[in-house]
């Protein structure tokens, strides 16, 4: 849990600020400040390889803010129950740098690359200047997400989409 005034600044080489393999994780509060990244951008067609906070357990929630993502935000990988609620998500892609056809930068992942997944939960958030705002999908040739909930969440400038999904059965997208 975060001071809500809390502020995190990480220039990791990896750009991963937190990588959470346990069940049941959270992470709470920093919604003033947050974690503070640099200023540059990757929006390259590659395979995901990092994320600002990386979640590989299940059932795992965020509620915090996140400023100047460079490749995704919040990384569900392969797990069940993931819930972003309340976030504030300020990718900072600038809009001029989007050509058309980049699509590797992400806001939240809910990431099926290896295994189906799913019962994830995209609920009142706001996910501002990110190529794609949600991604749930697999990146490649993975599983199927079973079952994704997106609703109350605002979207501005997304460059290419608010929420990006393939290969979902489930999924229910109201109220944005």
């Amino acid at each position: 849990v975060l001071d809500n005034n809390t502020g995190i600044v990480y220039n990791t080489p990896d750009y991963i600020c937190f990588k959470f393999t346990g069940t049941d994780c959270s992470v709470v509060g920093g919604l003033g400040r947050g974690f503070i990244g640099p200023a540059s951008w990757d929006g390259a067609n590659v395979p995901l390889t990092y994320g600002v906070i990386w979640f590989g357990g299940n059932g795992c929630t965020v509620k915090t803010r996140l400023y100047n993502v460079r490749k995704v935000g919040f990384w569900f990988k392969d797990v069940v129950d993931g819930t972003v609620d309340g976030n504030i998500i300020e990718g900072n892609y600038p809009s001029g740098s989007w050509t058309g056809t980049e699509v590797g930068h992400v806001g939240v992942a809910f990431d099926t690359s290896t295994a189906n997944a799913g019962n994830f939960k995209l609920l009142n958030n706001t996910i501002k200047s990110c190529v794609q705002g949600c991604l749930p999908a697999n990146y490649g040739t993975g599983g199927v997400i079973q079952g994704f909930v997106a609703t109350g969440n605002l979207f501005d400038g997304c460059w290419n989409h608010g929420i990006y999904t393939i290969s979902t059965n489930g999924a229910v997208i109201t109220g944005n």
